[in-house]
Parts: structure tokens; C-alpha cells; sequence
């Protein structure tokens, strides 16, 4: 982001709208960060860490995708 915050744009108006789009981005990124490491956090709770364990075991299933199978289908046995 620090390089889009760089650029010099020709017009005030223009500036103050990257500038708005920048923050809003920057905004965007603290709430995904916060969702993953409440995702993560989840995950290693007593009810989803063996199944987390298991699922993560197939080849392209990482993190997110492993809770979303684990919270949607709730029960593997």
C-alpha cells in the first residue's frame, strides 16, 4: 500500500479519492486479518483439532477451507 500512497496524482480531487480507496482497503485488510486469526484460533479448539488435523491432511485443503467443511458439516463420524 505504501507505494500507491506514493504516487503523486495531478489533481487534489483525484488524490483525495485514491486516498479514501487506500484507506478503505487498508480498512478491508485489519477485518480479514482479525476473521483469519479468529479462524485459526477456532481450529485449534477442542471440537476441531484431530478433524482439523485429518482434513488438512489432503493435498489443497488449508485453513479456511478445512473450517468451512468442519462448520458445515459439523459431525465426520
Amino acid at each position: 500500500m505504501n507505494w500507491l500512497k506514493s504516487i503523486k496524482l495531478t489533481f487534489g480531487s483525484g488524490t483525495q479519492a485514491s486516498k479514501l480507496w487506500i484507506d478503505e482497503a487498508e480498512k478491508e485488510r485489519e477485518v480479514l486479518l482479525e476473521a483469519t486469526w479468529q479462524i485459526k484460533a477456532l481450529s485449534r479448539n477442542e471440537r476441531y483439532a484431530k478433524n482439523m488435523e485429518l482434513i488438512r491432511s489432503v493435498p489443497g485443503i488449508e485453513l479456511i477451507t478445512g473450517m468451512l467443511f468442519l462448520t458445515e458439516i459439523e459431525d465426520l463420524y
